[in-house]
């Protein structure tokens, strides 16, 4: 019996040391995938984000309105995410890809106008503000800014710390939530076959709900410190209005399509560099059906706006030899 015991022991030693060494692998093999990659969009653009090396001279911004919009180029990275990060994350985003050694020659914004009501608030923000932004000096930046939104900053802190104290595996298992999110892609696909009648009663949602326009404090104060940081970088700063429905264009032309031209050009008052490009300078789309939710632009609609904003982008003026900091 003593020889079975031993016996035992020793294969639940073996198996116990093998478990470790397993756990100690699977770690070692996150450490070095791409931080947070997969989880969402956002985490896929922070994975990819340009340095001094790979520095295009134009770099887009955009709510989720131009997702799969553009076509790859090196004049241009392309940072499409989602209007749940607000002005303040496109701020945050621009200065890690300054701090990362690369200085762009232009920061283009396209955005929504709604999305000026975006005061990075409810669960949106938690997903994609506070999993992402998180490092000190952003908490600090924030506080200062906003110094009412003391939940905010204080959920920014938890995320740190959180961070630090977990494993490779807590924060970089995005990589295997990859299937769901294609699982997701291939569910609107899907939708978009059929989306004449959805995409007409979104539009009659929002032509109801998103009657009366509301800057968001949050996004005025970040749309200042672009600017700012645009004069300080020497970078020229584009405010891009994202194309709307002609439905929508037209009922909310005097709502939200004034208050967002009367914030850009309040914004860009005694700054030279910033800019405010109207929908209509780019693209305006023929009907409707360029959309499936009022929104985000169907897979022909990409097509059709691809083209105006490619151009767009192409004819902004470049130096060559000028991307990199410090150059």
């Amino acid at each position: 019996m003593s020889s079975s015991t031993s016996s035992f022991e020793s294969t639940a030693r073996v198996a116990t040391l093998a478990l470790l060494i397993g756990v100690l692998g699977f770690e070692v093999l996150f450490s070095r995938t791409p931080e947070d990659q997969g989880r969402h969009e956002v985490d896929d653009i922070f994975a990819s984000l340009p340095d001094a090396h790979t520095c295009p001279p134009v770099l887009v911004l955009s709510d989720s309105v131009t997702f799969g919009v553009l076509a790859p180029d090196p004049r241009w990275f392309d940072g499409t995410s989602n209007a749940a990060i607000g002005t303040a994350g496109n701020f945050f985003l621009v200065t890690r890809v300054i701090d990362r050694g690369c200085r762009p020659q232009h920061v283009v914004l396209i955005e929504h106008p709604s999305s000026l009501a975006e005061d990075l608030r409810g669960p949106r923000s938690e997903l994609y503000f506070t999993s992402i932004f998180y490092r000190r000096h952003e908490e600090a930046d924030l506080r200062r800014r906003l110094p009412s939104r003391t939940e905010l900053a204080d959920a920014m802190a938890v995320a740190r710390w959180s961070r630090i104290l977990s494993p490779p595996s807590a924060w970089r298992s995005g990589a295997l939530r990859r299937p769901l999110e294609e699982r997701v892609a291939q569910l609107a696909v899907t939708e978009e076959r059929d989306a004449t009648a959805a995409n007409a009663a979104a539009i009659d949602a929002l032509l109801s709900a998103r009657s009366e326009p509301a800057l968001a404090r949050e996004s005025a104060v970040y749309r200042y410190a672009l600017g700012d940081l645009s004069e300080q970088t020497g970078f020229a700063l584009h405010f891009v209005e994202a194309p709307r429905p002609p439905t929508i264009a037209a009922a909310w032309e005097g709502s939200w399509g004034r208050l967002w031209q009367t914030t850009c050009t309040t914004t860009a008052q005694g700054r030279s560099r910033t800019h405010c490009v109207r929908s209509s300078e780019i693209w305006v789309p023929s009907d409707d059906e360029s959309f499936r939710d009022g929104v985000h632009l169907t897979r022909a609609g990409k097509r059709q706006y691809r083209r105006g904003l490619e151009a767009f982008l192409q004819g902004l003026p470049v130096s060559l030899g000028r991307a990199a900091a410090g150059e």
